[in-house]
């Protein structure tokens, strides 16, 4: 027969699943800082190699 939980297990049992909530919400959010991060990082190296471009197609003509 299995045992009922105390109060105190199952409060114990809820603050361990909290935690590991907490701190999977906080790695989601590090993981979305870094794509963002990345992204703008791939934009403003877009940005450059259009100018770049850009200049030297004026250049040439």
């Amino acid at each position: 027969m299995t045992k009922k939980k105390s109060n105190e297990e199952m409060r114990e049992e809820q603050k361990v699943t909290s935690e590991n909530m907490y701190e999977s919400l906080a790695n989601g959010n590090d993981v979305a800082d870094d794509a963002l991060n990345e992204h703008r990082v791939v934009e403003e190296a877009n940005e450059f190699l259009a100018d770049k471009e850009i200049s030297q197609t004026f250049n040439n003509s």
